[in-house]
């Protein structure tokens, strides 16, 4: 059953990549699944954890980051390597998140240069980047420039505050 589920995807199609699919009922697929908690204290591992717990708070703080339908979103690619995504209801203070997926260099976010966003984490802080790139910051202009992939969330200063 599990090697037909896998079939779907083109990576297993071909009858060598299947005999790759792991076997669920296998104690050496069980053992290579398990979390090797030790490795907390590596490094690049401490740093991804702290992002995700980060964006975990985030969320939980922010309404407009929760799942939703009462939010609308705007969603739009600024070029084929950044996402650009507006989250927020009426009276709620909104969220902006710029996602530079692949590639480096300036984007435009025209919404950017709109309004008084105030930035509330970057994938580039010290606590989550082993060695920490911060994008640059053209706020009247509009523009960010990347210098690596990675993520910025802002929200939008003097909306109403999340819970009041």
């Amino acid at each position: 059953g599990r090697r037909k589920e896998f079939s779907d995807f083109p990576e297993f199609s071909a009858p060598n990549a299947i005999a790759r699919i792991p076997d669920p009922q296998s104690a050496d697929t069980f053992a290579a699944s398990r979390l090797r908690w030790d490795e907390q204290q590596e490094p690049e591992h401490r740093a991804g954890l702290a992002l995700h717990r980060a964006l975990l708070r985030l969320r939980g703080e922010r309404a407009a980051l929760g799942g939703s339908d009462e939010y609308e979103i705007e969603a739009w690619a600024t070029n084929g390597d950044t996402l650009v995504m507006q989250r927020g209801a009426r009276d709620e203070e909104p969220v902006l998140i710029v996602a530079r997926l692949r590639g480096d260099g300036p984007i435009e976010v025209p919404l950017f240069a709109d309004a008084d966003w105030r930035q509330l984490l970057s994938t580039e802080d010290e606590r989550f980047a082993i060695d920490p790139v911060p994008p640059l910051l053209d706020r009247p202009a509009g523009v960010i420039k990347f210098h690596r992939p990675g993520a910025l969330v802002f929200s939008r200063s003097g909306a109403k505050p999340p819970g009041q």
